[in-house]
């Protein structure tokens, strides 16, 4: 009998530690839960605006389902401003993601806890990539949102600035006009990161669980697939940047961007972005710095210069002395063929392809 309960005991004290394994995801993935229920009802993202004739400063408030001004009539005087540069303004009910963003947020907290009741290696990473995913689309969605308001400008508006935009910066510091701007997450949006940051250690303890009940080989098939999620998802987030007209300088020649309809840019794996005021001064960079794999390569439309940048892969180039690119290359992209066959009849010239264009 005493040898019996020597054998049990033994077995407890084994089974404890497969027991806590087993326990740490779950409770990462509950506070992950919580996390992704909260946030819906605060503050997601704030932008502020700072100007000599506003000391106190005003702000905006993204949340999940509105915005708000940070103070009671701060978004009223935003929207005034706004209506003197022409852009338009700004109501919470015209814009359609305020309408599942939060009910999207908390599916996702369903789902954490869903997985937390039996968390394995594949669950976890699929729950990672849904929410990575998730993200980079909210984020893609939010800079193409204040791109087309601080583009898409009212040609009647009382103060007009050619050249000029007023795209707060995606985040951290910028500037817009006389006024400093800031964009930042709020308490909601650092709820979402320390979900993702949650989910994220989920993934890895329930690789390490696998790895030592299954063996080695198991654990490096695992990692594979993580690595390979996350090389997706880091080829995903490899989006062009805003231009900051009067103030970007181009990376080859260092002259400031300001003719729009000709820029280019070129991201690297790791999201660094180069900007070029001209398609010939990317080419003539690359001659010295050839693109690396995986390296994306953007185009501004010449005939549509205020839409998002194009891959240079998808574009259509029209090369010709007609063509008055910045700085003499006579090089400019557009995103069909039916555009660039238009400018050709008008100007001449040869149309060519990425390909071409980087092996000639």
């Amino acid at each position: 009998m005493l040898l019996s309960l020597g054998r049990r005991s033994v077995r407890t004290a084994e089974e404890a530690p497969a027991r806590l394994r087993i326990r740490i995801p779950s409770l990462l993935l509950v506070l992950a839960a919580a996390a992704l229920l909260a946030a819906p009802f605060l503050p997601i993202w704030r932008i502020t605006l700072d100007a000599p004739q506003y000391p106190e400063g005003m702000g905006m408030l993204i949340w999940a389902h509105t915005i708000t001004g940070e103070n009671p009539h701060d978004l009223t005087i935003i929207n005034q401003l706004n209506h003197y540069i022409g852009m338009r303004e700004i109501v919470p009910d015209s814009i359609p993601e305020l309408g599942f963003m939060r009910p999207l947020i908390q599916a996702l907290g369903v789902l954490c806890l869903l997985v937390a009741f039996r968390p394995r290696f594949w669950s976890a990473t699929s729950l990672l990539g849904v929410f990575a995913l998730a993200g980079i689309v909210g984020i893609a969605d939010m800079w193409h949102w204040g791109y087309d308001y601080g583009h898409n400008l009212d040609p009647k508006a009382a103060i007009k600035v050619p050249g000029a935009s007023f795209q707060p910066p995606l985040i951290g510091p910028g500037s817009v006009l006389n006024f400093e701007s800031a964009s930042w997450p709020a308490s909601g949006g650092w709820f979402l990161l320390a979900a993702g940051l949650l989910i994220f250690g989920a993934v890895l303890w329930t690789w390490r669980d696998r790895r030592l009940t299954r063996g080695p080989a198991a654990g490096k098939r695992s990692g594979l697939v993580l690595a390979s999620a996350f090389l997706i998802l880091a080829c995903g987030g490899q989006e062009a940047a805003p231009i900051f007209w009067g103030e970007d300088a181009c990376h080859y020649c260092k002259m400031t961007l300001v003719q729009k309809g000709f820029a280019a840019q070129r991201v690297s794996t790791t999201g660094k972005v180069l900007k070029y005021d001209a398609i010939e001064c990317l080419l003539q960079d690359e001659k010295t710095a050839p693109l690396r794999a995986g390296e994306r390569v953007y185009v501004s439309d010449w005939s549509r210069p205020e839409t998002p940048f194009l891959s240079a892969e998808e574009a259509f180039f029209l090369s010709g002395e007609n063509v008055a690119s910045p700085m003499g290359g006579g090089l400019a992209a557009f995103a069909s063929a039916d555009s660039v066959r238009a400018f050709q009849e008008g100007l001449g010239g040869e149309i060519m392809t990425w390909p071409d264009l980087a092996n000639r």
